[in-house]
């Protein structure tokens, strides 16, 4: 991966060597122009009645295209000298101001591509996305193949694939050993059991695996606008560059030249926006349920400009529509993100309607309500469960912070693509729906923990004490997170109905669980809350 930082330097040099070969070509060039090029200067011959030589010429501009534009005559034999002198003093106040149109007309031309995005950045945010937020979610390997992007080839030319098979893959993080409770599950028996193992042991892993790869399509759509502004930075050095040598040959010839440009920049960011890791161009997602689509447009060939052009006029026209069309592509391309982000999103509301056995990106509450005629239950094995989950919780809540620390950073010249920050406001939008997703499955977890500790205290008290306080945590469970997925509205950790003991006892350290409190401690603060006459449901919370 290039050192983006580089570019603008990069080009100013092009572009001063493209002014020169303009000017050399506006001056020396076309049918009527007798000016040939030398190094420093621009010379012409002409002669006066038959026997009077005179020797035209013009300094050049300097390897950055400034200065130029004296103009010197000399009489052969000599003649009136400041009759010639007063005819060049004329005549290179035009020249020079010829030559200063001619560099304007390059720099309106070429100023708007100086401020395309640095690719190495997008390509750091894509990196830090899949390490920070798609790994944290990964159970397995398939689910995070996202390769890391300085090792990604270069697409086929022919097909425009990406052989993905000599990259580099990140490793999944601890999601899948943390999902894993069956061990202590096993040892809890009974109907409040079968439910909560229901939604803790089977669907829940379904769901986190649905996240991840929705979040591999977010990740993704960042890794294709890497690709489109690695490859349009490439192509603007190799336009100038051809343009340059285009308007050499102009000065040189005196003729009609070949002007060719392939705009081929957009085709490797598709193929990267439609890789397998990203779900391919159809995402069945872990359920089968909800079926999200990549966005791609690769079926028409990237266009390319053929012309015939033998002065400065007809090649700066030519550059002209040569970056109109490349704007084009690079609208195409960003459209085609866009679109991925908005049908995804789309999609993904819809599973607000489905049910506890459809839903694929939410868990669908369905709290334990009685302990009281369990089989088997037991401190050690509840404990067990309930420090696993709780570390489950702390993976979703990284991940959940990650995605609000990744933004796509694609700000340029509102002429090119989509405008000034192309499709960010769509990726934005997407990802506070994961985000808050996250945030809402973290708290289903949360309150399962508490829900499963409450049918313990059932299951060992069974009064009417420690069954009022299961049902008033099945009733907030049931009330929801606070937090709307769905609604299109920022929402964040603040606006989560906490319970006070995540709330108020939490030690906020990532590497270990969230407080896990015991059974008894439920109980007993539960009944304090009664007796006092203190609600017993979750509240809001704006300190976290």
């Amino acid at each position: 991966m290039e050192n983006g930082d580089n570019f603008e330097a990069e080009l100013t040099r092009k572009v001063g060597a493209l002014k020169r070969a303009a000017i050399d070509a506006a001056i020396a060039g076309g049918a009527f122009n007798r000016f040939t090029v030398g190094k420093d200067s621009y010379e012409m011959t002409a002669w006066m009645s038959g026997t009077t030589k005179l020797l035209y010429k013009v300094t050049r501009p300097d390897e950055n295209g400034s200065g130029g534009g004296e103009m010197t005559i000399t009489e052969d034999p000599g003649g009136n000298r400041s009759a010639y002198d007063a005819m060049a003093r004329s005549q290179s106040e035009k020249i020079k101001a010829r030559f200063d149109s001619i560099r304007k007309e390059i720099d309106d031309i070429i100023k708007p591509w100086k401020t395309l995005p640095d690719p190495s950045a997008i390509a750091n945010d894509c990196d830090a996305y899949a390490a920070n937020v798609t790994a944290q979610l990964a159970s397995s390997a398939e689910q995070i193949k996202i390769p890391d992007t300085k090792t990604l080839p270069e697409p086929d030319p022919d097909t425009s694939s990406v052989d993905t098979s000599s990259a580099t893959y990140r490793p999944h993080g601890p999601m899948g050993t943390r999902l894993s409770i069956s061990r202590p599950m096993n040892e809890l028996k009974g109907s409040a059991m079968d439910t909560f193992s229901k939604t803790f042991q089977d669907k829940l892993p379904l769901i986190v695996k649905d996240l991840c790869y929705v979040s591999g399509i977010h990740c993704c759509t960042l890794a294709a606008e890497y690709g489109f502004f690695k490859k349009a930075r490439e192509k603007v050095i190799e336009m100038v560059t051809s343009a340059t040598d285009t308007f050499n040959k102009i000065a040189k010839t005196k003729g009609s030249v070949d002007s060719t440009m392939l705009l081929n920049v957009i085709s490797w960011g598709l193929s990267i926006l439609a890789l397998p890791w990203g779900g391919g161009t159809s995402l069945a997602a872990a359920t089968g349920v909800l079926a999200l689509t990549i966005v791609k447009d690769t079926t028409s060939a990237p266009p390319e400009r053929k012309a015939s052009v033998s002065s400065y006029e007809d090649m700066k026209k030519e550059l002209e529509e040569s970056f109109k069309a490349l704007k084009e592509e690079l609208k195409k391309g960003e459209k085609a993100v866009s679109s991925t982000l908005k049908e995804n999103h789309t999609r993904a509301r819809d599973d607000k309607k489905a049910d506890f056995e459809s839903a694929s990106l939410h868990l669908v509450p369905s709290p334990i309500v009685s302990g009281a005629n369990e089989l088997q239950m037991d401190d050690d094995n509840v404990n067990k469960v309930s420090t696993q989950l709780l570390s489950v919780a702390d993976l979703l809540e990284e991940a959940a912070a990650g995605i609000g620390k990744i933004p796509m950073r694609v700000h340029r010249d509102g002429f090119i693509g989509l405008g000034e920050n192309g499709p960010s406001s769509e990726y934005d939008s997407f990802g506070q729906m994961l985000h808050e997703l996250l945030l809402d499955l973290k708290w289903q977890i949360e309150e399962g923990v508490i829900n499963l500790k409450l049918a313990l205290n059932d299951f060992k008290e069974q009064d009417e004490s420690s069954r009022a306080a299961l049902e008033d945590n099945a009733s907030a469970i049931k009330a929801g997170s606070g937090v709307d997925p769905w609604d299109d509205k920022r929402q964040t950790e603040k606006d989560m109905h906490r319970d006070p003991y995540f709330a108020d006892r939490d030690d906020h350290d990532p590497h270990t669980p969230t407080q896990d409190p015991s059974r008894q401690e439920l109980g007993e603060e539960m009944k304090r809350r009664k007796d006092e006459g203190r609600p017993s449901k979750p509240k809001v919370i704006n300190n976290c």
